[in-house]
């Protein structure tokens, strides 16, 4: 794992203004910094700093998979918080339960009633429940 000041570092050498790099990592840290313009944009937009909530629905691989997303978004400049007011909401799904997948229905109507107040929030969803095209048909209907 990369330590902050080396991807500072890393970071000070990109010139956005240039075509992202083919190669990896140097492609993902183009984009941490691409990212942390927009992040940096939008909270200067609100006069503070972009908060964000993960909630994992699944298997202990989607709880790994929820802690590299976390590190991502602390990356770019959100805090994280524990509360679903956040400005970004992203659910972790599985599709293994079919109890996981109606508690994530419920909550997407929560938050989807959170962002008629706010209209800058966004809800991601990622996880294996996203990979069903029945399951994605439902949300977009709903």
């Amino acid at each position: 794992m990369i330590k902050n000041e080396e991807l500072e570092a890393i970071l000070e050498t990109i010139d956005l203004r240039e075509e992202a790099p083919a190669d990896e990592p140097m492609r993902q840290y183009y984009f941490i910094k691409k990212a942390r313009g927009i992040v940096d944009a939008e909270s200067e937009r609100l006069g503070r700093r972009l908060t964000a909530d993960g909630e994992t629905f699944g298997c202990q691989m989607n709880a790994k998979d929820s802690e590299k997303l976390i590190g991502i978004l602390e990356n770019i400049g959100f805090e994280m918080i524990e509360d679903e007011s956040a400005d970004l909401v992203f659910y972790n799904t599985c599709t293994v339960r079919d109890n996981a997948n109606q508690r994530v229905y419920g909550r997407l109507g929560f938050v989807h009633n959170m962002k008629k107040k706010a209209p800058h929030k966004k809800i991601a969803l990622c996880g294996c429940m996203m990979q069903e095209p029945s399951v994605i048909e439902k949300i977009q209907k709903s």
